[in-house]
């Protein structure tokens, strides 16, 4: 819906302003998925003091990174202005949709850590319905924008405003959840600070290397090849988000399960675990990708035939993607219970490296390969960005 009713080149625009404010989620340091596993942790060692340190530093440190993300959302709204080959008239509407969605990411900050917290103690029926019940109320204030012929201006206002409201709905989730929570600036202990830190500092490495892999994509695209181009590799890219959104929903109480488990020294229930869901997720992650490669092509072809995006093109990059994730997902197991024995060390270190020669090659390859002259003589290397038809000659080679 979000294509048709702002087609491809206003889409494009929207995929290109979330790609460069969800570079912010930098910040977070990996302190939202240090306070999973040490709400886990503490809550299987039954460590009341623990709970409510780990959570008073993660909130404060959350609270000082929204108030960084409002100065450098101020900062990117002149820059975003030159850097991407827009056309006049679209510059300010770019420069308003990174300001807006900076914004959004700022209030989402603390959200993150409190739905983080609901996960860590297993409260994953709140989690849920907070999630779910914004995701829904957003998608249907989308659908009457879009039925209004509102713009993507409109379309950020809504996911700000929505942000707000799920922040406020998770804040008191968590206080239904956990009544005995107390959050206090004496809670703000160095020791702690240093322990949190010592997981977090490693868990930010590998979500590093996780964004340079599958956030950067969208950015590369802009700015060495056109913006209408990140259309059909979005739409290949969003249906694998949905293939991991599965599995996301099987990591969160598994790392919690895990985290529990490792905190009360029940190695032997962890092990038990630990093979069981191995098992399941290697299964599930096989049957999910077959299913997207043997009907990638028709699901493709029934959602988007009226759309103008090029379907051959969008296909391909779906089979592309989804090999790679349906063996990346069938590790699951692996990685939840390294995050849980907080062993992630080497992990990390080779997630960055992987992210790294990820984007050295999408750079160069995209380069070398959408550049040069389409079949009908047309300059490649300077795309206009409203004309789609003619960047998708350049970067196919045709």
């Amino acid at each position: 819906m979000m294509i048709r009713g702002l087609g491809p080149y206003y889409y494009g625009l929207w995929v290109l302003g979330m790609s460069i404010t969800d570079q912010y989620g930098l910040l977070d340091l990996g302190m939202t998925a240090a306070l999973s596993r040490f709400a886990g942790y503490f809550r299987g060692s039954t460590d009341r003091s623990g709970l409510d340190e780990i959570f008073s530093i993660a909130f404060a440190l959350t609270l000082m990174i929204s108030g960084l993300i409002c100065a450098f959302s101020a900062a990117a709204f002149s820059f975003s202005r030159s850097f991407f080959q827009i056309s006049g008239p679209n510059q300010a509407t770019f420069a308003r949709l990174v300001l807006l969605l900076g914004l959004t990411t700022a209030v989402a900050f603390p959200e993150r850590m409190l739905a983080a917290y609901l996960r860590g103690i297993q409260r994953f029926d709140l989690f849920n319905l907070a999630a779910t019940g914004a995701t829904v109320m957003r998608a249907l204030l989308f659908v009457v924008a879009l039925r209004l012929r509102s713009g993507v201006i409109m379309i950020a206002l809504i996911t700000l405003g929505m942000q707000i409201l799920s922040f406020g709905v998770h804040y008191a989730m968590v206080r239904s959840a956990d009544p005995g929570l107390k959050v206090r600036l004496t809670n703000l202990r160095r020791n702690r600070l240093r322990e949190m830190f010592g997981f977090s500092v490693y868990a930010f490495i590998a979500s590093l290397g996780t964004r340079l892999i599958t956030r950067l994509d969208s950015i590369v695209i802009g700015r060495i090849l056109s913006v209408a181009l990140i259309a059909p590799f979005n739409v290949a890219s969003r249906l694998t988000d949905y293939f991991v959104g599965v599995f996301s929903g099987i990591s969160g109480p598994m790392l919690s399960a895990m985290s529990e488990l490792d905190g009360a020294s029940k190695r032997e229930e962890l092990r038990i675990l630990f093979l069981r869901s191995s098992r399941y997720t290697f299964l599930l992650s096989f049957f999910i990708g077959s299913l997207l490669i043997v009907d990638g092509r028709v699901v493709l072809r029934l959602w988007l035939a009226s759309s103008g995006l090029d379907l051959d093109l969008t296909y391909k990059v779906l089979v592309i993607l989804t090999l790679c994730y349906a063996a990346n997902q069938a590790q699951l197991p692996s990685w939840s219970v390294v995050y849980a024995r907080a062993r992630h060390q080497l992990l990390a270190w080779l997630i960055l490296c992987e992210g790294i020669v990820n984007l050295g090659l999408s750079i160069y390859w995209g380069r070398k390969y959408g550049s040069g002259r389409d079949r009908t003589g047309n300059d490649c290397s300077r795309p206009d960005p409203l004309l789609a038809d003619h960047a998708l000659l350049c970067v196919t080679g045709d």
